[in-house]
C-alpha cells in the first residue's frame, strides 16, 4: 500500500469519527433542549377534589368509576401512532429517547414484550417453525403485494361489493 493510500484512509477515518462525533453532539443537544423545554413549561396545578354535599352526593360513585380501556381504545392508540411523524426525525427520536431513559428496568422489558406481540400480529411473524404454523386458509397470498382477504375487517359487511354495495 502506498503512503498515499494510507493518508487517505487516516484521512477518511478521521472524517468517519468526526461525523459521528457530531451526530451524537447534536442528537444530545436535541435531547437536552427538549428536556430543558419540558421543566420550562408550567406544571398544571391539581384541584383538589370537590367536596361531597348532600346535593352532589348522588354523582360521585359514577366520577369515581374507572373508564375501561377497550380493543378499540388501544387500535385508536397505534393508528395514532401509525400516523404520526417518523421515529427518525430529530425531535421525536429525542423525546423516545428521554421517554425511555426514564423508564424502570421492568417498565422496558414490559414495553418490548408488549411491542414484540404487536408487531408479531402486525407483520403476521411468527416464532413458530414453518412446518407447526396452521395453515387458516387454502388459498395462496397474493402474489401482487396485496391486502390479505381471508378474515374481514371489524365491521365490514359481509358480501359487499366493490363498490360498498352488498350482494343479495
Amino acid at each position: 500500500m502506498s503512503k498515499k493510500s494510507k493518508l487517505r484512509k487516516e484521512y477518511e477515518i478521521h472524517q468517519e469519527r468526526r461525523s459521528r462525533h457530531l451526530k451524537n453532539l447534536i442528537e444530545e443537544s436535541i435531547i437536552n433542549i427538549l428536556a430543558e423545554q419540558d421543566l420550562a413549561q408550567p406544571q398544571q396545578i391539581e384541584e383538589p377534589p370537590p367536596v361531597a354535599t348532600p346535593d352532589n352526593q348522588a354523582q360521585a360513585p359514577e366520577e369515581n368509576v374507572p373508564k375501561q380501556y377497550t380493543v378499540d381504545d388501544m387500535i385508536d392508540e397505534l393508528n395514532a401512532v401509525r400516523g404520526g411523524k417518523s421515529f427518525s426525525d430529530p425531535e421525536i427520536y429525542g423525546k423516545l429517547v428521554t421517554f425511555f431513559k426514564n423508564l424502570a428496568e421492568e417498565q422496558r422489558s414490559t414495553l418490548d414484550d408488549l411491542l414484540t406481540q404487536i408487531a408479531e400480529l402486525v407483520t403476521g411473524v411468527d416464532d413458530a417453525p414453518a412446518d407447526q404454523q396452521v395453515q387458516t386458509s387454502t388459498a395462496p397470498p397474493p402474489a401482487d403485494g396485496a391486502a390479505q382477504t381471508g378474515a374481514p375487517m371489524p365491521g365490514a359487511q359481509q358480501n359487499a361489493g366493490a363498490a360498498g354495495v352488498g350482494a343479495l
